[in-house]
């Protein structure tokens, strides 16, 4: 390690350490539950900037509202705060390692693994696997990007609160999946002025968006960036950061392809991404795992994007809304494409008002706290 990598290490770890813990008592309470996850939010709940840049700040400050109603007294605590102890609970909440090491330090209390991807070895397995892949074809050394730390909170947990779909259920193994209860996330919440009926008469079939994060191979933006080389007639709008060996691998090609645009992360409001958005037909996700539907899909079904994704990239009803990849190759991506291709003009534009209406009205802060709420209510048998 450099001596600029060890300052940046020292400097988190005394930024984690400083990091508050917030309790919220309950008057009366029966419950008395540690939550590990994140705590930025409650210091920054009024800094609108902050909250919108992603979906687990504003389910954070949920959860606790939702504690407060059921009567709960929780403590949330950073994930990665070091503590001497995390002893006194009734009910550990939240994800690893302090998941791991309240459980240690409650043993007979109820454990509830918070699950906001798929099944760890699944995804470690995949990722290791695609990367591979692309290396052997490549001549490339990409390194294996978003692999997990193997932890057992799976295992250890009474039940799982999993955010995702049937989809994600299936990369467990089967003596875990009774234990999980799958809820909806809420996504971002747009308020662009009459957005669906300016898209319905802008839209093109020949514009896409991919919009992720880290791990490109994961992701499966290789096979998009491989795909849309070869069909210049078609534009693939990239929004979020490219790995950078991906992006070496490619540079080249991509500033010499005419319909391939790239953006780098994208304020969700902003006027470029409803510009893009207004003529954008669909929104293409090839990706080997997910926790359900990634946020970034959803927002932009919820811009009218028909979803065209793999099964752990999808949502239960994929079927009735959008076009599903049959796998995970170049060959498997254009057929789903020719699928997308052979819509006419007015079943996009049916599907664009489908989308719409679905992911807006099943993807907010109220389905969230629905989801929450009913299954806090039935582990803890709470009527």
């Amino acid at each position: 390690m450099n001596i600029k990598n060890k300052i940046y290490s020292i400097l988190r770890n005394i930024y984690v350490l400083l990091q508050k813990d917030y309790i919220f008592k309950s008057n009366g309470s029966e419950f008395k539950m540690i939550v590990s996850y994140i705590t930025e939010p409650f210091k920054k709940k009024n800094d609108p900037g902050y909250i919108n840049k992603h979906q687990n700040r504003q389910e954070t400050l949920i959860i606790a509202e939702i504690l407060s109603e059921l009567n709960i007294t929780s403590h949330f605590t950073r994930l990665d705060k070091p503590h001497i102890s995390l002893k006194g609970y009734n009910i550990v909440f939240g994800v690893e390692p302090n998941f791991i090491n309240a459980c240690k330090d409650n043993p007979n209390a109820i454990k509830i693994y918070y699950a906001t991807g798929a099944y760890i070895k699944h995804q470690n397995n995949v990722i290791q696997k695609r990367t591979d892949e692309f290396n052997a074809k490549n001549g490339t050394n990409v390194p294996y990007y978003r692999l997990v730390k193997p932890h057992n909170s799976s295992e250890i947990s009474d039940f799982i609160i999993q955010i995702g779909s049937k989809f994600t259920i299936e990369t467990y193994p089967d003596k875990l999946k009774e234990k999980i209860i799958t809820i909806r996330q809420s996504c971002h919440t747009f308020k662009f002025d009459k957005f669906i009926d300016r898209k319905l008469k802008s839209f093109s079939r020949k514009d896409f968006i991919w919009m992720g994060s880290t791990g490109s191979i994961l992701k499966g933006l290789d096979l998009i960036l491989d795909y849309f080389l070869l069909h210049p007639e078609l534009n693939i709008h990239i929004f979020g950061p490219i790995d950078p060996e991906v992006w070496q691998f490619y540079k080249q090609k991509i500033e010499s392809a005419p319909n391939i645009y790239t953006y780098g992360f994208v304020d969700l409001d902003s006027k470029q991404l409803e510009t893009i958005a207004l003529v954008s037909s669909f929104v293409i996700m090839p990706s080997a795992s997910e926790g359900g539907c990634p946020g970034a899909v959803i927002n932009m079904m919820k811009l009218g994007c028909i979803p065209i994704v793999t099964s752990y990239a999808a949502f239960d009803e994929i079927n009735d809304y959008g076009i599903l990849i049959n796998g995970y190759t170049v060959n498997d991506l254009s057929n789903a494409i020719d699928t997308a291709l052979s819509i006419t003009d007015n079943e996009i534009k049916g599907k664009i008002k489908q989308n719409f209406e679905f992911a807006n009205s099943n993807y907010n802060t109220s389905t969230f706290k629905q989801d929450f709420k009913s299954c806090m209510k039935a582990i803890l048998k709470i009527q």
